[in-house]
């Protein structure tokens, strides 16, 4: 379901648009097609595996305008972020604080990526960035698997060639 929300962009001060399931909330913008997401949902993305509603809504999200024209607003970075207020910071849509730029760890996260965050509200993401977030989470959930699959493998060959040892031990060449 999707519906206005009462948040504006931090970056273009448009009203944010509401996508809404029942485990997830995304607040996007259709000017810069950047995404809030509050902090109560965050850890529901950083989640392995998201519903089938929260992935369908992620899906939803454009990461530019449908005729690949330029968005309205500048794209994401270093200029986009200088341009979205004189300071280059962003205010929270909740309380108007800055929001701190925080990066992702690699190991943890499966990419390093640049994101802006309010403590206490939520984290902003710009185009693209929470698709590849989780893009990145998705591959490292199956390299994951694949791990935990060949260890199991693994250790079900070492069980078996025990297993064999045991029972048919090698006998020696008399004489030798």
């Amino acid at each position: 379901m999707v519906e206005w929300s009462e948040l504006v962009c931090p970056r273009c001060r448009v009203a944010l648009h509401l996508g809404r399931v029942p485990d997830l909330e995304i607040h996007a913008c259709g000017t810069c097609y950047g995404a809030w997401v509050d902090t109560r949902f965050c850890q529901r993305l950083l989640a392995m595996p998201l519903s089938t509603y929260a992935a369908e809504l992620i899906g939803r999200l454009r990461s530019g305008p449908p005729d690949d024209s330029p968005p309205a607003a500048p794209a994401a970075g270093a200029a986009f972020r200088a341009a979205a207020a004189p300071t280059g910071a962003l205010a929270c849509p909740h309380c108007d604080a800055e929001l701190v730029g925080t990066t992702t760890d690699e190991r943890r996260h499966g990419v390093r990526m640049r994101l802006d965050v309010c403590g206490v509200h939520g984290t902003w993401f710009d185009a693209g960035e929470l698709r590849a977030l989780r893009q990145a989470l998705s591959l490292r959930e199956a390299q994951s698997i694949d791990r935990a699959v060949h260890d199991a493998e693994a250790r079900h060959a070492a069980a078996r060639a025990e297993l064999l040892a045991r029972l048919f031990p090698a006998h020696k060449s008399f004489g030798r």
